[in-house]
């Protein structure tokens, strides 16, 4: 009899209501952070970075013991939202801000501060930490530091290797950027990678990954197939030699190919947010096989906009990548949103919304994924004082995807109907007409 029931459930929602569209399934966020002593434009969310049940987000405006804007960062367990350290430098001073940028690894952590002056004016720093401590073990220096460089504008970390970008290193020319190498676990510099072909404002440098021994970095402004369109480039970070160039198979100038890169294993996601394919400056996403150097996918969004900026920021972990596009409009003018991929197909999964959106928070403006769950910051976002800053903890399993190939369709439903009763998706202790909706509202029309 209940089998029979839900047949009937199956007829009335797809015969009567039709199947939802991919990526529209039930609320998925399951914390907001918020600093304990956060204020208005401490931009709480400028970066954030998330490992295992630990995330790390950087307030670079913060005013704090180190005086005006020099800048935090924040612990959190994201298994409860709980807020465990807030980090400082030793040797912070006023407007150095700290946090810029966040890369975390285990119990270990990474924070740029770009306007550190040690090694002149703005030359920048970047700083190691025990995220189980609270403790400072390193603050890394490049062995060539000098004024207006900003390294520590973007940082990446592995087990044992740090990546540090210096944006506006000028050896290739001026703004032509570089990146350093470092041993995260002796503070010792390593190598300076450098393209074969940097040249004056390329922005080498603008975005940095690594997983194991390879490294990617990001050149927005660099040429690809058209001047200007954006490169992105592989390094061995043992020897710190280049392997491969990466361009956009049809990449066009002001593309912004390389504003974003994330990596792991044989695979690299690239944005490129100012992609006009869909719509001016909608943006897109590319999957490039580094063993090869050959693209795999790109990566579009099934209802990108005109200026959402779609791969401003990306992020991966196993076979998912996390895509934003913080000027999309769901929520309001520039309210943002971020998208969950399936890089194995390049296939858009889910949608993702803060419950709370609202105009002009430009949530994706950072994001971050480990395993299952993400992180994504809405810069602007309302804590308990306006433009103070937010990050959302969202979880990003398909819980519908039964068999594991990617998809929600036939199969998934004939092996939910043939457990009637047992399995339970929605975790409630049976299976019953609620994960019948829940399998139906995450559907995937178009896979067989």
């Amino acid at each position: 009899m209940r089998l029979r029931t839900s047949w009937v459930w199956i007829g009335i929602l797809i015969g009567g209501i039709g199947v939802a569209p991919a990526g529209a399934e039930p609320d998925r966020q399951l914390f907001k952070l918020l600093a304990r002593d956060g204020i208005a434009f401490d931009f709480f969310g400028k970066s954030v970075a998330v490992s295992g049940t630990n995330a790390v987000v950087g307030a670079p405006d913060d005013d704090n013991i180190n005086g005006e804007l020099s800048g935090s960062a924040y612990v959190f367990d994201i298994t409860t939202g709980r807020q465990l350290f807030k980090l400082l430098p030793e040797d912070g001073a006023p407007r150095d801000g700290f946090g810029y940028a966040v890369a975390v690894n285990g119990a270990t952590a990474v924070i740029g501060m770009p306007y550190d002056s040690c090694n002149g004016f703005q030359s920048g720093a970047a700083y190691v930490f025990d995220i189980k401590t609270g403790q400072q073990l390193f603050k890394l220096l490049p062995n060539d530091g000098a004024a207006f460089d900003h390294f520590g504008e973007r940082v990446a970390l592995s087990a044992t290797t740090v990546i540090v970008g210096a944006v506006f290193d000028d050896d290739n020319g001026g703004d032509s950027g570089s990146a350093y190498v470092f041993d995260v676990t002796t503070g010792q510099q390593l190598f300076k990678l450098l393209p074969d072909d940097g040249a004056s404002l390329d922005g080498f440098a603008n975005s940095v990954a690594i997983d194991g021994t390879i490294a990617v970095v990001g050149a927005f402004r660099g040429s690809g197939n058209e001047v200007r369109s954006g490169a992105a480039y592989v390094f061995d970070v043992t020897t710190g030699q280049q392997v491969f160039k990466l361009i956009a198979g049809a990449g066009e100038r002001g593309d912004e190919f390389g504003a974003s890169v994330a990596v792991i294993w044989t695979t690299a996601v690239i944005g490129a947010d100012g992609d006009g394919e869909i719509n001016y400056q909608a943006g897109a996403g590319y999957v490039f096989d580094v063993t090869t150097g050959q693209q795999v996918f790109k990566l579009l969004p099934e209802d990108g906009a005109a200026f959402d900026h779609f791969g401003t920021r990306v992020a991966l972990s196993g076979t998912t990548a996390i895509i934003s596009a913080p000027f999309d409009d769901d929520n309001g003018n520039r309210s943002g949103s971020a998208y969950v991929f399936d890089i194995t197909t390049g296939k858009q999964l889910i949608k993702l919304l803060p419950c709370d959106g609202a105009d002009d928070d430009e949530f994706g403006f950072s994001v971050a994924v480990s395993g299952t769950t993400a992180v994504v910051s809405a810069l602007a976002g309302t804590g308990d004082h306006d433009l103070v800053g937010s990050a959302y903890v969202f979880d990003v399993s398909r819980a519908a995807d039964l068999n594991g190939d990617g998809c929600v369709n036939s199969v998934d439903l004939g092996g939910l109907l043939g457990a009637w009763g047992t399995t339970d998706l929605n975790n409630d202790g049976i299976t019953n007409a609620a994960d019948l909706a829940l399998l139906l509202g995450s559907w995937d029309a178009d896979c067989s």
